[in-house]
């Protein structure tokens, strides 16, 4: 957004650490005139506004896995930004769905994902018949790190 010259984004969180931090570098980057941070639940509550593209890390991890975690991410990481207890796609359910109404005709969503869930998150989001063009992305590494889908 910061070479995107009269783009605005807004960011969303539960954590108001997580918002404050968004805040530090927004301004930190120069676009902070241009960002407005939100604080909500997105599992319980909804956003206003309608949006170009809706960019989402959600938490991913299972209860499980997340206990095996590495000391250096699991001690270090706020619990909430990780682990999404009792179904790890349960962000992905609920962001394709309730939040496909923010995305206009024509946008984007994009979800970053865990080792192996890539498949899983582009049949929730075929599933709801809102998207099209839905693909896998990998990263660097060959590990497929980000499903898109365009909203018909």
């Amino acid at each position: 957004m910061k070479f995107i010259e009269g783009s605005r984004a807004t960011l969303c969180d539960i954590s108001e650490t997580a918002l404050k931090v968004s805040r530090i570098n927004a301004v930190k980057l120069g676009v902070g005139s241009r960002v407005e941070i939100i604080k909500k639940d997105i599992l319980n509550e909804k956003i206003d506004g309608i949006y170009d593209i809706l960019i989402s890390n959600p938490p991913y991890i299972s209860d499980k896995d997340y206990q095996l975690l590495m000391d250096d991410v699991r001690l270090y990481e706020p619990e909430t930004a990780l682990n999404s207890p009792g179904d790890e796609y349960k962000f992905y359910k609920r962001i394709t769905t309730a939040f496909s109404e923010n995305i206009k005709p024509g946008g984007y969503l994009f979800f970053e994902v865990g080792y192996n869930m890539s498949k899983g998150v582009a049949g929730i989001i075929k599933d709801t018949a809102a998207y099209k063009n839905i693909k896998i992305i990998k990263d660097y590494s060959g590990i497929e790190r980000v499903v898109s889908a365009q909203k018909i």
